[in-house]
């Protein structure tokens, strides 16, 4: 089934507005930069108006962005790798101030989730609420607060409660780790592609056993420990079924050390 005018549409809408953010810019300074008039980027944006490849092309080297990746995605990547993005158009209040950071990234699986599951607007606003934008969520590489993945997490938690949608769900994580572990044949291989994405956990295998616990460089507060305690055992969870999966193993055991670390291991 092909993609329809409203997807590409809605697609690109988020993209611009989120890059425009990033950016720093007005819809008019944008405008500017791009030989149009506002009205164009207003249309753009609110999803009345497809670029066209020219437009696109245009707007994608201007703005500093890979034109076939974030295309092809949906997802904003510019094009130098190691460039820091700015959060600062995307958070307010106390948001804004918050150095305990991972990124996008981290997240992803769970928007994923909560898009296919349609509850797109619902989430929107729940952000908003707690002053993020969620437009942020297109960007991978962008640094936000730690408190966003808690969010994101709670969230699709509470839907999961209220519409009876926790197996599906949990399909589509599985399905978007597999990508993540594609071509892993063990755990060495498997730590080396988990260890590719994500700010939150670290990874250590010790004696046949994958020990799960968190990153060294996240910084987080006394408050975060509960809702990273069940990150965590979700985590793990994850880890249980991937390694069955993409291992071939069935005799998967999962242990609790500590609340902040989990053990994994597989028997021959």
């Amino acid at each position: 089934m092909g993609v329809s005018d409203k997807e590409i549409r809605v697609k690109t809408a988020t993209i611009f507005r989120a890059v425009r953010k990033m950016r720093c810019l007005k819809q008019s300074e944008m405008a500017k930069e791009l030989g149009v008039v506002q009205g164009t980027i207003s249309k753009l944006e609110s999803a009345t108006l497809i670029p066209d490849a020219g437009l696109w092309y245009k707007f994608c080297t201007a703005m500093g962005i890979s034109a076939d990746l974030t295309y092809r995605s949906g997802y904003v990547f510019t094009n130098h790798s190691g460039e820091k993005v700015k959060n600062i158009k995307f958070l307010s209040g106390k948001m804004a101030k918050s150095r305990n950071l991972i990124r996008v990234k981290e997240c992803l699986p769970f928007v994923k989730a909560i898009k296919n599951l349609g509850k797109q607007e619902e989430f929107s606003q729940y952000m908003k609420e707690n002053k993020i934008d969620s437009d942020i969520f297109v960007i991978p590489n962008c640094f936000i607060p730690l408190k966003a993945l808690s969010f994101t997490f709670d969230f699709l938690d509470e839907q999961l409660k209220l519409n009876n949608y926790k197996s599906e769900a949990r399909s589509l994580f599985i399905e978007d780790f597999e990508y993540i572990a594609n071509n892993a044949t063990n755990l060495n291989k498997l730590i080396q592609n988990l260890e590719q994405i994500g700010d939150v956990f670290k990874y250590k295998l010790s004696e046949g056993k994958l020990h799960l616990t968190i990153s060294d460089t996240l910084e987080f507060a006394k408050t975060d420990e509960l809702f990273l305690s069940s990150y965590l055992e979700y985590r793990a969870s994850l880890l249980k079924e991937l390694c069955e999966k993409k291992l071939n193993n069935k005799d998967v055991v999962v242990t609790k050390n500590s609340s902040l670390e989990y053990c994994i291991e597989i028997n021959a």
